[in-house]
């Protein structure tokens, strides 16, 4: 009897050491803001895949990204709600389709193009071009929220822009405090108009937390994350679809996000309207975007 109570004693103490642990590591995740505060990321990318137009074989594609975006914290509401605008200050694409390289440079509303490294000149109603510098206004809660999103400054989204970069930049938070290990969800529906075309996108992710740890000598929680996002509709029967695996690193000290690493997959189908020819692209890549 005497071993079995010391085995009893003994499990009862692992689990109270279990539980302590756990409840040291739980955290109640939440954005900070600062009225008149300017955040700074960098986006980098690269992706490879094919292009199949309509009646034609497959072509291989690569692209590279390498952006500069800043988010500024405009006010702060006494309920803790943030109006925000966020920009991109520097895009840089680069594709490179058959052998032919283009490269698109845009900062300060501005654009210049290469093809081969040939001065490339866009015709000035480019699709997409009233996007480059324009700020996306919303209202965002601590938890991640985005309550209210103003996109008009861009004209037509589809050029250049895209719009499900707006959820992956984002953890939404749970309610409550997490521990190592908990999972929550975030789903929704955004209603857009892509080439004057009404459609929609359709969101999920899921999100792990898998404890804390030292990111440039902070501590940091790190967020395993996975999802997809579906963008359908339009007379030309586009879908659109993505799926991400990775991971995030926020600072929940001074409530942002400090570093992400993705790995995306995506592909799209385009009938194409009547008369016109379809297509079709798949690509996969990785993504990091890393925020001072």
């Amino acid at each position: 009897m005497k071993t079995k109570g010391m085995l009893v004693v003994i499990i009862l103490l692992v689990a109270l050491v279990v539980t302590a642990t756990a409840q040291a590591q739980s955290l109640t995740l939440r954005y900070k803001y600062t009225a008149g505060e300017i955040q700074k990321g960098a986006l980098k990318g690269a992706f490879t895949g094919t292009v199949q137009p309509s009646g034609q074989g497959e072509m291989p594609i690569g692209v590279n990204v390498d952006g500069v975006f800043s988010t500024k914290t405009v006010s702060v509401s006494d309920a803790s709600v943030a109006s925000q605008e966020m920009k991109l200050d520097r895009l840089q694409v680069t594709t490179d389709v058959m052998n032919m390289q283009m490269q698109m440079v845009m900062e300060g509303g501005k654009v210049t193009c290469t093809l081969n490294g040939e001065p490339m000149q866009l015709p000035d109603n480019t699709p997409g071009l009233g996007a480059l510098g324009a700020p996306i206004k919303g209202e965002v809660d601590t938890r991640g929220r985005v309550l209210k999103m103003d996109l008009s400054a861009m004209g037509d989204v589809a050029g250049g822009f895209d719009p499900t970069m707006l959820g992956e930049m984002s953890v939404l938070f749970p309610e409550g405090p997490v521990a190592p290990g908990d999972t929550w969800s975030q789903e929704m529906k955004i209603p857009l108009t892509v080439m004057k075309q009404k459609m929609e996108m359709a969101v999920n992710f899921t999100y792990t937390f898998a404890g804390v740890e030292k990111y440039q000598d902070k501590d940091v929680a790190h967020i395993d994350l996975k999802g997809t996002t579906v963008m359908t509709g339009g007379e030309s029967a586009m879908q659109v679809k993505q799926t991400f695996s990775g991971y995030e690193l926020f600072d929940f000290n001074a409530g942002r996000q400090a570093y992400d690493k993705i790995k995306m997959q995506q592909t799209m189908t385009h009938a194409g309207a009547e008369g016109q020819p379809g297509m079709s692209m798949s690509m996969v890549g990785d993504f990091e975007v890393t925020v001072q």
